[in-house]
């Protein structure tokens, strides 16, 4: 693991990443408005979806994610991707949260048109299931950066400006200074850390998944989270 990256994770956990628990799985889920109301353009590929096929960019295949500006950093896995479907044609084993590839599976089977109706689209990042990764993922770290540099007239929420400043490297420090903004600010550029003050997604408390650290962009229109997955689970 690189050293810088870990003590700038540590820094925002509050704790050293040797403290957290070996055995479990880590991931980054990412919900964003923009993606869920694409998502189920008529151009989706269904059987990407149904053979749980992890996708990049250009994103071919999958319009929700090349047509809307999605972070090209990432790869996304669609098979462990979490989707809920409510509208009233789709079959009753939609009507609760699924992994994509069951998903993909059941709408092969028997097409709907979802352009227009209410989906919810958690998507699994694809990392190696170590928290490091999957702290590098959610700040995007896994580049070079420059020499630093934040719009001066955006404003970091004074305990993380402070906190921050333990970080020597100029361009990593002002770029997780962009992740941790007032809300304020937040609104407009960059996102707020929220730490572990967010109750996750509404399926994950029934599986055990506990939310390690979480951003919010704009108003709240995107939100990511890093969790814990227990041992059990993946």
């Amino acid at each position: 693991m690189n050293p810088e990256l870990t003590h700038a994770f540590e820094t925002l956990l509050r704790r050293p990443l040797t403290d957290f628990e070996p055995n479990a799985t880590y991931a980054l889920y990412r919900q964003d408005n923009s993606v869920t109301d694409a998502f189920f353009d008529e151009d989706l590929d269904l059987d990407l979806l149904a053979r749980g096929e992890i996708v990049g960019q250009p994103f071919d295949g999958v319009p929700g994610l090349a047509d809307t500006g999605f972070p090209g950093l990432w790869q996304v896995d669609l098979g462990r991707s979490v989707f809920l479907i409510e509208a009233d044609d789709v079959p009753d084993s939609l009507w609760r949260h699924r992994r994509g590839t069951k998903v993909g599976k059941v709408l092969r089977r028997d097409p709907v048109d979802l352009s227009e109706e209410w989906v919810s689209v958690d998507l699994r990042i694809h990392t190696d299931g170590t928290l490091f990764d999957a702290m590098r993922a959610a700040t995007w770290t896994n580049r070079a950066f420059g020499d630093g540099g934040l719009d001066p007239a955006l404003t970091v929420e004074p305990k993380w400006e402070r906190r921050l400043a333990a970080i020597p490297d100029p361009g990593l420090r002002d770029h997780l200074r962009e992740l941790c903004l007032t809300a304020e600010s937040a609104r407009g550029a960059g996102a707020r850390f929220l730490g572990r003050r967010h109750p996750g997604f509404p399926w994950m408390s029934a599986k055990g998944y506990r939310v390690i650290a979480a951003w919010s962009f704009g108003e709240s229109e995107a939100t990511s989270l890093v969790v814990q997955i227990p041992a059990k689970r993946s």
